[in-house]
């Protein structure tokens, strides 16, 4: 059986999410969706990667209804 620990589980995550936004920019709402993680598990890692320079936000998304989603993208720098 193999077991990862916290880091190693961590650098899973980030780089499942990172692959996403790249593939498509997703939303924070819809990376939790598609990753199974939770949204607060998203939310710290993409506030991460945006602290880090790696990701950005993109523009609104339409909605009639609550908060309007974020589109994330790779940042281009």
């Amino acid at each position: 059986m193999n077991t990862l620990n916290a880091a190693e589980m961590k650098m899973r995550n980030r780089a499942t999410v990172l692959k996403l936004i790249r593939q498509a920019g997703y939303s924070r709402v819809q990376l939790s969706r598609i990753t199974g993680l939770t949204r607060a598990a998203v939310t710290f890692i993409v506030d991460e990667c945006i602290a880090l320079g790696m990701i950005a936000e993109g523009e609104k998304g339409n909605s009639n209804v609550g908060r309007k989603a974020v589109g994330l993208l790779m940042n281009p720098k």
